[in-house]
């Protein structure tokens, strides 16, 4: 008779695996605007981490509520779930986990406006980012390239007002993702154009600007970034 025994480690392993599919969850339900339910998934899968004793499912967690608090405006809590996802990390190997935590933070600071706080976190990221990849790396943070770095850094100068440097790395974000992660280059092509009208102080900087952003929107799928983006009235 094959009998199946349930060990310690199975209880571990299923939590853990419930949480990544509410994470997965999470997204969809972010991606369709829709907080409360995302806010709710994402606190769903951090406990589920805490019960599979699971560092690095922990810190993802805590990064996408970061990420929604971003999303909704809320910088304190931007701050405190980066904070926590490199607590729950700064064991586990993963210097660039490490990395993209800090530059999150350095986006929460940036929204309460202390520009002090916002470039200690990211000299603190680019440093991480620097010691390489590492084998303790999770699969989906394959998206945290050095254009996902400039560019969260550009979102974060924006936030400053720091427009010249913002437009700058926003335009080094574009050049490096080349055609890969459609949303996210969407994103920091927008990010480019605005910048460059905030800088110039005339939102009618000229037709080629409103292409720029418009024509990767328009080839993005993602709800939430077309959202976002979409100018009224087109």
């Amino acid at each position: 008779m094959n009998t199946r025994v349930f060990t310690e480690r199975s209880g571990r392993r299923l939590p853990s695996a419930t949480g990544h599919l509410t994470i997965a969850a999470g997204w969809l339900s972010h991606d369709s605007g829709r907080p409360a339910d995302t806010r709710s998934l994402y606190n769903g899968a951090l406990a589920a981490a805490r019960i599979a004793y699971d560092p690095g499912f922990e810190g993802h967690a805590f990064g996408c509520v970061s990420l929604l608090a971003e999303a909704t405006g809320r910088p304190r809590e931007v701050i405190s779930a980066a904070q926590g996802a490199q607590t729950a990390v700064k064991s586990y190997g993963s210097a660039r986990m490490l990395s993209l935590s800090a530059m999150r933070e350095a986006g929460g600071w940036a929204l309460l406006g202390d520009a002090s706080a916002t470039d200690q976190a990211i000299v603190r990221a680019h440093r991480l980012y620097a010691k390489g990849p590492s084998d303790a790396d999770p699969d989906w943070l394959e998206f945290y390239t050095p254009a996902e770095l400039a560019g969260l850094e550009a979102l974060a100068r924006a936030d400053l007002d720091q427009h010249e440097r913002a437009a700058a790395g926003a335009e080094q974000a574009v050049l490096r993702h080349g055609d890969q992660f459609a949303g996210n280059r969407a994103s920091y092509q927008a990010d480019v154009a605005i910048q460059r009208a905030v800088r110039s102080r005339s939102l009618g900087a000229g037709p080629w600007d409103g292409w720029y952003v418009i024509a990767p929107v328009d080839a993005c799928h993602s709800l939430h970034v077309r959202r976002e983006w979409t100018v009224p009235g087109r």
